[in-house]
């Protein structure tokens, strides 16, 4: 008896009215989750990932879908047929923890949609590999059924529990349709000779109205969250060109003194700031000041340090007068927040420094004979404590002297093992630099810097090296 030609008309028409919906169907959701995928990855500003979890569960979907079709199979000839029932399988089996990794993201505020995920991975490794020792496909059909009611009790829930989503009233719709397709197809499945066949089509049907629906509800949201995301950027800009309008615009003019500054923070804006007080073209404070935190709320406590220093230019030749002052004025106002600060004072017709700190780095020093030394002295953070005393030191300046005021960022910038920098290293930069200017100093030392971290920031970074030349 000559075998059936697999190819012919008769065969391949039957096929394709018999599975018509689930090839359309499974082509366009693959096309979905694959243009999802495309869109997360060109289009992403922000760390929501649902968009990601879309796209695959939905590409799954549609691979499950697609490699169902018998014609399908028809065209996969040389992939034995047997191989496509336990491929479907291994997807049935992975759908449900990839959808509520998907659902985590979509709504992050329900604590119940994380418990799941590591079981739901076990039971789809289980599932493969008891369907390989059994050489049976979809072994665990019966438990997956019921892993799949319990996962859509999930998504009602989630779904009528985030009262405040907008946009949602559509899904829910979808979502009930979807879940009476579901318990049609899985939970009568002894019905299934005495209902029509159009039944074997309602699941994929529902499924892709909800995932049109859901699909809509996610792109829009994360353009929704790039909106925000651009513009929050665009107030951070202004943020960071208002800082950087309270930073000295120069540094003082002295035939006797050179400066050099940079000013490197992590973020948009900082917590660094420095300025100088300026008494006479002779006689300069220099404040370096480090707020504790990062990021927008350390810069909002940086403007009050401006306000705090500008107000101390009275006492501007007394390092622990301006310390203390600013201490008394930002007291109170800090949100548990604190300033760490060194401030120097240049007599340059004297050729002598006046030095005080609250909890900062110290000063350090280079002489015309290349050894460098370091400058304590000090106090209490600032902003904490009302009644915090400061202290001042004096010392003789010589010509060809180098003096690095920095914060803490120099220091504390670490490797890829963790190691600091640290103030050997600064030391030995400053030795290193002793032929260069003040702006080849400080351009060496970042630099050094950057070559140890791998050009990565973990703090905000500022110095200012003074070379004294009478």
């Amino acid at each position: 008896m000559q075998a059936p030609d697999l190819y012919s008309s008769a065969v391949v028409g039957a096929a394709f009215r018999r599975d018509a919906i689930d090839l359309f169907l499974g082509a366009s959701l693959i096309a979905a989750g694959l243009l999802a995928l495309v869109i997360f990855k060109f289009r992403r500003k922000t760390e929501d990932r649902g968009l990601f979890w879309f796209g695959v569960f939905t590409g799954l979907y549609g691979l499950r879908l697609l490699c169902s079709a018998d014609l399908f199979q028809l065209g996969m000839d040389s992939v034995p047929r047997h191989f496509w029932n336990y491929f479907r399988a291994a997807i049935t089996y992975s759908i449900s923890p990839v959808s509520v990794l998907f659902l985590r993201d979509f709504f992050p505020g329900a604590p119940v949609l994380r418990r799941p995920v590591p079981w739901l991975v076990a039971f789809a490794a289980i599932g493969v590999i008891t369907d390989q020792i059994l050489h049976r496909p979809n072994s665990l059909q019966l438990a997956n059924n019921i892993i799949v009611i319990a996962w859509f009790l999930l998504l009602l829930i989630a779904l009528y529990r985030n009262q405040t989503a907008e946009n949602l009233r559509v899904v829910r719709a979808s979502a009930i349709v979807l879940v009476a397709a579901v318990v049609i197809t899985n939970v009568l499945p002894f019905y299934r000779g005495s209902l029509p066949p159009v039944v074997d089509y309602l699941e994929p049907i529902a499924f892709t109205g909800f995932l049109v629906s859901l699909g809509a509800v996610v792109i829009r949201r994360l353009f929704q969250n790039e909106e925000q995301l651009i513009a929050l950027n665009k107030e951070l800009e202004v943020a960071r060109k208002i800082q950087a309008s309270i930073l000295p615009r120069e540094t003082p003019q002295s035939h006797l003194v050179s400066f050099a500054t940079r000013y490197l923070s992590m973020t948009a804006v900082a917590g660094d700031f420095y300025d100088f007080l300026l008494v006479d073209e002779n006689r300069f404070g220099v404040l370096i000041a480090d707020v504790s935190g990062h990021g927008v709320p350390a810069a909002l406590v940086a403007s009050m340090v401006k306000i705090a220093v500008s107000a101390q230019l009275p006492n501007a030749a007394d390092p622990a007068a301006v310390l203390s002052g600013m201490n008394r004025i930002l007291c109170g106002k800090m949100q548990n927040q604190f300033v760490t600060a060194a401030y120097l004072f240049l007599d340059l017709e004297k050729s002598d420094l006046h030095y005080g700190a609250a909890g900062h780095p110290a000063l350090l020093c280079r002489d015309s004979q290349n050894s460098v030394d370091s400058v304590t002295e000090n106090g209490l953070m600032l902003g904490l404590f009302p009644a915090a005393s400061y202290t001042s030191t004096h010392r003789a300046l010589s010509k060809g002297s180098r003096l690095l005021l920095y914060t803490d960022g120099l220091l504390e910038a670490s490797d890829s093992n963790g190691q600091f920098f640290g103030e050997e290293q600064v030391r030995e930069t400053l030795r290193d630099a002793k032929a260069l200017s003040a702006e080849d100093c400080a351009t060496l030392l970042v630099d050094r810097v950057n070559q140890w971290t791998g050009n990565r920031q973990d703090d905000d970074l500022t110095l200012i090296v003074i070379d004294v030349h009478a």
